[in-house]
């Protein structure tokens, strides 16, 4: 089944927020998943299985870098 998930990735108490969540995206995108970048959030599409492990696998990858809130929305698509 595909699936679009819409994130936002907050990093708290970061020095510098920009760095921070283009640290995320490209961890998203390195994962092979599709990703659109909006004003406030991404949208990351494909297969559900590898959405939700690119998800995992860069909340895992840049959450070790500090304090942060990640919010995601799935639809089936």
């Amino acid at each position: 089944m595909r699936v679009q998930a819409e994130v936002s990735w907050y990093p708290l108490k970061a020095l510098d927020v920009t760095r921070e969540i283009q640290a995320f995206v490209d961890a998203l995108r390195a994962t092979g998943v599709e990703v659109e970048l909006g004003a406030l959030s991404a949208l990351v599409r494909g297969d559900s299985e590898a959405v939700f492990d690119a998800l995992k696998t860069a909340f895992h990858a840049r959450a070790q870098s500090g304090t942060v809130v990640m919010l995601v929305k799935y639809v089936n698509l």
